[in-house]
């Protein structure tokens, strides 16, 4: 089965997101925190099928504007104030 990474994930759209979020390092630590959030239960912020991974979730709510880095930080300050 063809996964979104592998269709999706491709030189240019690495370079496209990497570059809207400030490099390849900010944008893996936006995806994995994402990725957890959905492993623990947040609700996918996408149309979700039954072959996508929490991996494929959050890459294509990135790909699809409705997550952004300013976002996850946001988030991290907020807990980290409690």
């Amino acid at each position: 089965m063809l996964k979104i990474q592998d269709s999706l994930l491709n030189a240019e759209i690495l370079g496209k997101c990497t570059e809207e979020v400030g490099g390849i390092f900010r944008f893996t630590v936006l995806l994995q925190r994402r990725v957890r959030e959905l492993v623990r239960g947040a609700t996918p912020l996408v149309a979700v099928t039954t072959e996508m991974d929490p991996i494929d979730i959050a890459l294509k709510e990135f790909l699809d504007g409705k997550i952004s880095f300013q976002d996850v930080e946001a988030k991290k300050k907020s807990k980290s104030k409690k």
